[in-house]
């Protein structure tokens, strides 16, 4: 097991195959990203109102990286346990920066929990080049709560060496992401990496502590909401060896659906399995 730290200034706009990567890791090794806020710096880190900006839209939503992990190829699972997120002492969102101190952000004379997500985490896609505003089976902008301290993030792998990269941390961030933003900061991001040599779905899942969470986005909710469904029928019957009617009706009485965000060109859904239904993944991806 080795450590690996990524500057910052490793980033990148878009996921593709092409892009090469700025370091090389191995399955067990522990990774550290060094990650830009989404705009890349070009709002000044002072605590009250943003003046006027110009902001290069083409700057958006930097993600550090990319990382080639050995051994990834496509038919393979990347596996990415989130150990640590550090965020700093200032956060931004929409036309204010307002202060974190000992563990809460202090808005709106509240004290509000820090509970880091990773808003921008993925692998280059099957084929072109998505831009890292978009969400997909890749990963990509994901905006979902559910990416934060514990969770481990299950990347199916589409080219050799997966290429995964990290970005858009906010501070905090509740489920549709509403205003557009969560709490946006620059971050220190710290990751376990490992394989597995199956794919139990073609879609991004996420494991917490609780349950287990299958991602999909679509230009609309409805369809984002159709595919989450199907695919995570598929799973049951997959695990469980039930009938599509048994694993329907199962998650019908025992999970979730939930919106992870409305804001992005396309719009992220999740289904939540409580583990007492279907147990650990990493269980079952590495059976």
């Amino acid at each position: 097991m080795r450590l690996i730290k990524i500057s910052k200034e490793h980033k990148f706009y878009a996921f593709s195959s092409k892009i090469k990567p700025v370091a090389y890791a191995h399955p067990d090794d522990i990774v550290v990203f060094e990650v830009n806020d989404c705009f890349d710096g070009q709002v000044p880190f002072e605590e009250g109102e943003i003046p006027p900006i110009n902001i290069d839209k083409t700057r958006v939503n930097p993600a550090t990286g990319p990382l080639w992990i050995e051994g990834a190829k496509p038919g393979t699972t990347l596996i990415v346990r989130i150990l640590d997120i550090e965020v700093p002492k200032l956060g931004l969102i929409r036309k204010w920066i307002i202060p974190i101190r000992n563990g809460f952000v202090k808005f709106a004379n509240m004290n509000i929990p820090v509970r880091p997500v990773i808003g921008v985490i993925g692998v280059a896609p099957r084929k072109g080049t998505i831009s890292n505003k978009y969400p997909g089976d890749h990963g990509g902008n994901l905006d979902s709560p559910d990416i934060t301290v514990g969770s481990t993030v299950f990347l199916p792998v589409w080219t050799d060496g997966g290429l995964l990269g990290i970005g858009d941390v906010h501070a905090v961030q509740g489920d549709g992401e509403i205003s557009g933003q969560g709490l946006e900061v620059p971050a220190s991001v710290t990751v376990k990496i490992s394989l597995s040599s199956k794919q139990l779905l073609p879609k991004v899942v996420v494991e917490t502590s609780n349950y287990i969470s299958i991602l999909a986005s679509a230009p609309t909710l409805d369809d984002a909401c159709k595919d989450v469904i199907e695919n995570a029928v598929r799973l049951l019957q997959s695990i469980k060896n039930m009938s599509r009617d048994e694993a329907l009706a199962l998650l019908s009485i025992t999970s979730d659906l939930r919106i992870s965000q409305i804001v992005n060109p396309l719009k992220t859904v999740r289904l939540c399995i409580p583990k007492y239904v279907i147990g650990s993944l990493i269980e079952h991806i590495k059976a």
